[in-house]
């Protein structure tokens, strides 16, 4: 399966991984860890990924939708935060109308503190998945290749 993992476009210099969600103010960004963790349990796997770090590229929305529309994904696996959450929704929503037969999961602090809210707000959402969510995208992943319902 090609699973695209994605750490969305904010506003300049955002972290999502780091220990408070908000603008960088200095010149570093955290990198995307629980991403990262997810990509690597996904690629043993066997599938397909790619990791797209929107901000550490500085991407734009059209930057973001040309890179995930090249690689033409059947899951779409976004991180979310609390102070970016509306846009993320956003994001979502207009990928999930590019691609409308993948996969739409979220993931990230918020989602894991208010799952079914987050579901009713984003119609794109397929799924939500809590906490650590490396594993449980793998079992998703297993279980839509093998045609059975998750």
């Amino acid at each position: 399966m090609r699973i695209c993992l994605i750490n969305p476009p904010f506003t300049d210099r955002f972290c999502r991984g780091a220990r408070w969600q908000a603008s960088s103010k200095g010149v570093a960004l955290w990198m995307p860890i629980w991403l990262i963790y997810a990509t690597g349990v996904l690629e043993k796997a066997g599938h397909t990924v790619r990791l797209i770090d929107s901000p550490a590229r500085r991407h734009t929305r059209a930057d973001l939708e040309r890179e995930v529309r090249e690689f033409n994904p059947e899951m779409l696996v976004l991180y979310t935060s609390t102070g970016s959450l509306h846009n993320d929704l956003e994001i979502t929503g207009l990928l999930k109308q590019a691609h409308p037969a993948a996969v739409t999961v979220l993931t990230g602090p918020h989602v894991s503190v208010l799952p079914e809210a987050t579901l009713r707000s984003c119609p794109a959402a397929d799924f939500v998945v809590i906490r650590e969510f490396d594993y449980v995208l793998r079992s998703l992943a297993g279980r839509r290749d093998a045609g059975a319902e998750p």
